[in-house]
């Protein structure tokens, strides 16, 4: 089969929706198919974290704004009139990966996101019957997109747990890490709120993903290797999400696979874990401490850690995820045209 994935954003940019399809790519081409990545040559705020051919493993790539598929599937993330940049003869797949067009807080969204956003409105319920099939990560905008297509995908994160597994042991101080860009959809101001409060409590914030400027936490900066990311995730003691946006993604899987466990403000139900802790923005601070005291008096924070693995790798595990996605793409080959 000839798979064409077609991505929104250059795979220069190498945030976590790029780094999900060079995995699905690669994944892909080990069992036996035929696969190109094509993205538009954009990137958030001209953000280019790394060059693309140091990450893609050899898959074919090319950047344009205009691409014309002739493999047998098209698998594209889905913006407003994305079928003008992803033109394809084949059966085609909408992909969403990015909770942005479900958000009602854009405010601090750049221009062209807002934008699109806003778009989408209107052009979703016109656009997606015209794909042979939707994918999504969520059940619940799964649920919200199986009113325009009925034939919707709801397929999970998938996690390598051979790779984010526990590396190292957890630090002698605890720790409470951030990972992913530090940006307002991502909590990161509520995050740098709960350093500013705990910090002088013994307990040390760390952030991955880029570069603080608050003395009190500590940066690791942008890490492509996984390796050194698994290690990074296994001997922290916790990670906090505070996001504004209502998901359970890569970054919390990733940490959970590594026996760390997580606070999210996410309500979502894609996992569910002692180990993932849900709460509102102003519980942060006192479920934080609750798991300081766990674990500096020895009372259940080990089988938190026992937890995190198990349920990561039993809802994630990364050769499941790949099965789901290559089953869609059968069925969607073999299914009828739209």
């Amino acid at each position: 089969m000839k798979i064409d994935i077609l991505t929104h954003l250059s795979m220069s940019y190498f945030g976590g929706g790029e780094r999900e399809m060079v995995d699905l790519g690669l994944a892909m081409r080990r069992r036996g198919h035929d696969v190109t990545i094509r993205s538009l040559p954009y990137t958030l705020n001209g953000v280019k974290r790394v060059r693309p051919e140091d990450v893609l493993e050899g898959l074919p790539y090319s950047e344009s704004w205009i691409h014309r598929s002739r493999a047998d599937i098209a698998y594209s993330f889905y913006h407003p009139f994305s079928a003008v940049n992803f033109q394809a003869s084949g059966k085609r797949i909408a992909s969403f990966h990015s909770l942005v067009w479900f958000t009602k807080h854009r405010v601090r969204y750049t221009f062209v996101p807002k934008v699109a956003a806003s778009l989408s409105r209107f052009t979703i319920p016109l656009e997606l019957p015209r794909y042979n099939a939707v994918q999504v990560h969520e059940d619940s905008v799964g649920d919200q997109l199986k009113r325009y297509n009925a034939n919707t995908w709801v397929i999970g994160h998938p996690v390598d747990v051979e790779v984010f597994r526990p590396t190292v042991t957890k630090d002698d101080r605890f720790t409470i890490l951030f990972a992913g860009r530090p940006l307002w959809q991502k909590g990161w101001d509520r995050f740098e709120g709960l350093a500013q409060r705990l910090g002088n409590n013994g307990i040390r914030f760390a952030f991955v993903g880029g570069f603080s400027r608050n003395q009190s936490i500590e940066s690791y900066g942008f890490v492509q290797d996984r390796l050194r990311l698994a290690d990074i995730y296994s001997k922290v003691h916790l990670l906090v999400m505070p996001s504004r946006v209502d998901t359970v993604g890569r970054s919390e899987l990733e940490a959970m696979a590594c026996g760390t466990p997580v606070i999210t403000t996410s309500t979502s139900r894609s996992i569910e874990s002692s180990a993932l802790i849900r709460a509102s923005p102003e519980e942060l601070e006192g479920r934080s401490i609750e798991l300081y005291k766990s674990w500096r008096e020895g009372n259940g924070y080990e089988d938190l850690i026992r937890a995190a693995r198990r349920d990561c790798a039993r809802a994630f595990s990364f050769e499941a995820v790949m099965d789901r996605y290559e089953e869609m793409f059968q069925r969607v080959l073999e299914g009828p045209d739209v």
